[in-house]
């Protein structure tokens, strides 16, 4: 009997212990309330003010306006707090839209604009996911940087599915100890720093990054924002950029390059790869397509396509033995600029024409670029600057570094022939 009530109590203890809790957020609600289904708050800040290891937030369809009387420590120039509150490897913390389709707006537009405006702040605070949400209207009076969405000395955050656009400073930034953190299937755009004149609004930046941490962006879409798309300034980890389209990106001041990779700080390990961008695209940026930017690390730049940049490559100034191969350039208007060190297989068109009497191509219009994305937030199927089979100079032509393909060999580009 003794060992069926401690048996009892174990399980009341385990059950309590790992419980997992839902609140709710909504634009009718009220920080009154107790947060459930029924009785929703009324801000994403009482809500992250009460979770703990494997509870969920879920945010409403509507638009939030956090201001001077947003209660998070860091009145009134912050939209969204979430500081020193941890998940753990088995229970993520999540802040989501109510589903796929919904997406709740968290609009700073209110915020205090005598300081650096930030709009979501994650802040110390380990084992994240935000999903489905809009962030937008942060705004900037001074020469400091602010950003729509940013993370400082956090760990393993999972952003899916998340926007950030109309900010004056960066889309989405993270900096200083940060790792495992993983932006998927996000999109930055129309973000430009007025006070700045365009000088620092970057669409996704990972900034001041330390050595050994290891960050990933993948399936993003970065466009019309007025610094860089991509940008690793003094960024020591290792990054792997995947299946991410940049374009349009530089205005005014700002430098307009699809993708920055440094410039780096330390003397890098020489077997060590610091960079991947794989199965991207970048079009129509201001400057370069790709850039090393004084990092001085080596890099893997595979199956690409750069169109109509102001160059394709400069990748000159890194002494490390780094590969770009099955990339595909067309149309920019300086060739790419190597190193030495640098292993190269890769194709260039000095205009669409010549390229086109190999093949058709369906669309070079962006617009098709921005079309709604699929199940799970994934990127649309285009048919912009993809061959067709015809195009035997592209299809099949390229060389196996490891990434899929489903023909003889890989094709040139970042679009495989017959992957849908």
């Amino acid at each position: 009997m003794k060992k069926v009530v401690l048996l009892f109590f174990a399980i009341i203890i385990y059950i309590s212990v790992n419980a997992q809790t839902t609140y709710y957020v909504s634009t009718t609600g009220s920080d009154s309330d107790v947060g459930t289904s029924s009785a929703p708050f009324a801000t994403w800040q009482k809500a992250i003010s009460k979770v703990s290891a494997g509870d969920t937030i879920i945010i409403r369809e509507g638009t939030y306006y956090p201001g001077a009387d947003t209660d998070n420590g860091k009145l009134p120039h912050y939209g969204v707090y979430i500081n020193g509150i941890d998940g753990t490897v088995s229970a993520h913390i999540t802040l989501k839209s109510e589903r796929e389709g919904v997406r709740p707006v968290l609009d700073c537009s209110n915020l205090d604009s005598s300081s650096t405006n930030r709009g979501l702040v994650i802040n110390y605070s380990d084992y994240w996911n935000i999903i489905g949400v809009d962030i937008t209207g942060v705004n900037q009076v001074n020469t400091s940087v602010c950003a729509g969405l940013i993370g400082l000395y956090c760990n393993y955050v999972h952003l899916l599915g998340v926007r950030s656009y109309d900010n004056e400073g960066v889309g989405i930034r993270f900096e200083h100890t940060c790792t495992g953190v993983t932006i998927e299937n996000c999109d930055s755009y129309n973000n430009y720093d007025y006070v700045s004149n365009g000088n620092h609004a970057d669409g996704i930046e990972f900034a001041y990054v330390d050595e050994g941490c290891h960050n990933y962006i993948k399936g993003c879409r970065i466009w019309n924002n007025s610094d860089d798309g991509i940008d690793l300034w003094q960024n020591d980890g290792i990054m792997e950029i995947d299946s991410c389209w940049v374009w349009n990106n530089g205005k005014d001041d700002g430098d307009g390059n699809g993708f920055k990779m440094g410039k780096s700080t330390i003397t890098p390990r020489p077997r060590i790869t610091y960079r991947y961008v794989r199965n991207c695209l970048a079009a129509y940026n201001k400057y370069n397509a790709l850039t090393d930017n004084n990092a001085d690390m080596k890099a893997e730049v595979c199956n690409n396509t750069f169109y109509e940049n102001s160059r394709s490559v400069q990748f000159y100034t890194n002494s490390q033995a780094s590969i770009f191969q099955n990339n595909l350039y067309i149309n920019n208007t300086k060739s790419a600029d190597y190193g030495s060190s640098v292993t190269k297989n890769d194709l260039s068109y000095t205009g669409l024409s010549e390229f086109s009497l190999l093949s058709r191509y369906a669309a070079i219009d962006t617009v098709e670029l921005r079309t709604a994305r699929g199940f799970n937030y994934a990127l649309p199927f285009v048919d912009f600057l993809r061959p067709l089979e015809s195009n035997t100079a592209v299809v099949d032509q390229g060389t196996n570094v490891g990434l899929y393909y489903i023909r003889s060999a890989p094709d040139y580009g970042y679009a495989e022939y017959g992957l849908e």
